[in-house]
């Protein structure tokens, strides 16, 4: 199984960026067959990537992980859209993660330490916190000249998402777009 563990919005907030992705998409018509769009109920903030792992480590996992972790539920903001690019080529399209305080890197360490008691390798890469809403389709990539400043003059749409609770995922890659499953769910209870 592909495993990840992330946050996302819900309800209301997800109709709302369901509009929003609509409206960047529109806005980014002439690029439309060269981007494969994150579907709504797709959108989430990776807090950490686990990759392939084989099914009978999934139930030590979700002990380890437990029902609630000792956090408050937190708000974070969503709006300004950037790309992510190598060698001049857009790969990545996302939308910036903004938050009051720390509550999202503090959830991302908690579940670091958690992971390593449980044998997880320590995760190597930043934490860097932004909302995947497309990707460039392989091939395409070369030729996505000015889709960067056309990203970058798409004005911002801040959302308000309040962040009660961390999935884990798995991700069937099998389809013609990926498909997310939650596998558990942990509430952000700052009683523990």
């Amino acid at each position: 199984m592909r495993l990840f563990l992330a946050v996302g919005p819900a309800g209301a907030a997800r109709d709302e960026l369901a509009r929003e992705l609509t409206a960047v998409r529109r806005h980014l018509a002439a690029w439309d067959d060269h981007i494969r769009w994150t579907p709504p109920e797709n959108v989430h903030v990776t807090v950490r990537f686990l990759g392939e792992t084989p099914a009978p480590r999934v139930v030590p996992l979700v002990a380890a992980l437990g029902d609630r972790l000792e956090i408050a539920p937190f708000e974070v903001t969503v709006g300004d859209p950037g790309v992510f690019a190598s060698r001049g080529a857009v790969r990545t399209l996302w939308f910036a993660i903004r938050e009051d305080g720390d509550a999202l890197a503090r959830l991302h360490d908690d579940v670091s330490r958690i992971l390593e008691r449980a044998g997880w390798p320590a995760d190597e890469r930043p934490f860097t916190p932004h909302v995947t809403v497309g990707r460039v389709r392989e091939g395409r990539r070369r030729q996505t000249a000015g889709l960067a400043a056309a990203v970058a003059s798409r004005p911002a749409s801040w959302q308000r998402w309040t962040i009660d609770r961390l999935i884990l995922y798995s991700s069937d890659l099998s389809g013609p777009r990926p498909v997310h499953h939650a596998v558990h769910a942990v509430r952000l209870d700052p009683r523990g």
